[in-house]
């Protein structure tokens, strides 16, 4: 079929952005925000705590750049046991962790959190987690989560971040049906849980912790 000029762009989108759903891909009566109650019970205990245990060290929390509003809801920080190539990134963000923010998690809750240790663009091990509520019917809290570890010899003979963290099974997305938010219970489980993980393991080392400007 010839397509016009004008449906180029849609026929692209079409082919390449808007993927085809399968049956299991749908989310169903498991997957509403009640039985997500819990998850979002310890990650904001969790939250709370590892607030708590920063500030115990000084590290507070930090203004994001851009911020128009100018709410201190990110923690920017780095391991100073790891040293050598490339740089450790860990960024934390929601403003859910001031325990003055008195906004309602249906207010619009966000929580992200972005790992990151590099010695090159594509030579690197990181962690996304992304955990958030939209204003959707019936179902709204959604997660969205990216786990891929290649520093691996020869590339890399150092002290990896991950090595003792017990978080969930390697994921890469390359614009599948499953990149991006869903609604899916077991992606939220799983975000909680490694973020959980993640946080705890901070705390244990937050003496070696130090903020990025």
């Amino acid at each position: 079929m010839e397509i016009t000029e004008e449906l180029k762009t849609v026929n692209f989108y079409r082919l390449h952005m808007l993927m085809s759903p399968k049956i299991e891909d749908m989310p169903t009566l498991e997957d509403a925000d009640e039985h997500k109650l819990p998850a979002i019970n310890r990650l904001l205990i969790k939250m709370f705590e590892f607030n708590r245990e920063m500030n115990s060290v000084g590290l507070s929390l930090q203004e994001e750049k851009g911020d128009h509003y100018h709410q201190k809801k990110l923690y920017e920080l780095t391991d100073t046991r790891f040293k050598g190539p490339g740089v450790l990134r860990i960024s934390i963000t929601s403003k859910w962790f001031d325990p003055k923010y008195g906004i309602a998690l249906h207010g619009g809750f966000k929580f992200h959190l972005y790992i990151d240790q590099r010695i090159h663009p594509e030579i690197s091990d990181w962690l996304r987690i992304d955990i958030c509520h939209l204003n959707t019917t019936p179902i709204s809290f959604v997660s969205a989560r990216e786990y891929d570890r290649y520093l691996t010899p020869p590339f890399y003979h150092g002290k990896h971040f991950f090595d003792g963290i017990e978080v969930g099974p390697k994921e890469r997305n390359f614009a599948t049906i499953n990149d991006g938010l869903t609604f899916k219970i077991t992606t939220f489980n799983q975000c909680v849980a490694d973020a959980c993980a993640v946080m705890q393991a901070l705390i244990i080392s937050k003496d070696s912790l130090v903020a990025i400007p």
